[in-house]
């Protein structure tokens, strides 16, 4: 208590009430307030230490920014724990990816070694870039001796200008068929066949298959065909090819005309006729037990 008469007394109670309002004697900050007692000179004042104050405010705002901190730290789990689902999820397609791709070079690394057709492999300058085990065997050519050439120096029949346009262009899905003879470095010769496709801007393949031992097979089947057409031609007798029982002529020789004086065409409307025109008396019963079995 302050006696509040006097001007000196007044002044010194502002005094001391102002000082009151920042440091009190122990050099701390508090908060005063100070009211008049009524009827009396006297001022009734009170303080407290400023920090007894913001205590309570303190600690509801440590509380409150320790759940803002555990709110942004459980997003910031939650959101990493999302992205490293996601990243495995995606790692994994990415993975199951890369397995196909190595799973299906792998099998075309084995259709290549092991085609027994030769594959070649060419740039947009027509220069091989790779060869498998046939196609270097049918060249009889090394790997670094086909890398060294061009498909002109190997094929003189696919010079430029003996190729579609297309294919020269290198334009992707085109592609030539042809059949041609090679000739190998120690003279021997094969026929081919040969089929290019462009699947790039700059890059073909090329299938070689040899065809010389079909060749020989097509021409000895054709020759005896010739043969068999000139003895067909020429013999006298009658001999005829159908299917059973009776409904398609295979084969009638020429001499069918003049022995049974019926026009070919005829037979093979009806090819019962070829039973039905032997004579009954002698060969009747072989027709008719040829018809039932």
């Amino acid at each position: 208590r302050l006696p509040a008469t006097g001007s000196a007394g007044s002044g010194a109670a502002s005094e001391r009430d102002a000082a009151a309002k920042e440091l009190d004697y122990r050099g701390i900050p508090v908060i005063s307030a100070s009211l008049p007692v009524p009827d009396s000179s006297w001022i009734l004042g009170a303080k407290m230490d400023r920090a007894e104050v913001d205590a309570q405010g303190r600690r509801e705002a440590l509380y409150l920014a320790s759940l803002l901190v555990t709110a942004v730290a459980l997003v910031a789990c939650l959101a990493l724990l999302a992205w490293q689902c996601r990243s495995k999820r995606h790692l994994a397609v990415l993975r199951g990816a890369e397995m196909d791709k190595l799973r299906s070079l792998a099998q075309f690394q084995t259709l290549f070694e092991q085609s027994p057709d030769g594959i070649l492999l060419l740039d947009g300058d027509q220069r091989f870039l790779d060869a498998n085990p046939a196609a270097r065997r049918m060249l009889d050519q090394s790997q670094a001796a086909l890398q060294s050439l061009r498909l002109p120096e190997l094929l003189p029949q696919l010079a430029p200008g003996n190729l579609p346009a297309a294919v020269e262009s290198f334009q992707p899905g085109a592609s030539h068929h042809l059949e041609c003879e090679h000739r190998r470095p120690d003279g021997a010769t094969f026929l081919s066949e040969v089929d290019i496709k462009v699947f790039a801007p700059d890059r073909c393949f090329v299938i070689l298959r040899d065809i010389t031992e079909r060749k020989r097979m097509e021409d000895a089947l054709r020759e005896r065909e010739q043969t068999l057409q000139v003895v067909m031609d020429t013999i006298a007798e009658v001999f005829w090819m159908t299917d059973y029982p009776f409904t398609r002529v295979l084969f009638v020789s020429p001499a069918f005309e003049t022995i049974w004086q019926r026009p070919m065409h005829q037979v093979c409307r009806n090819p019962a006729d070829l039973i039905t025109a032997i004579h009954p008396n002698q060969p009747g019963h072989r027709a008719g037990r040829f018809r039932s079995r």
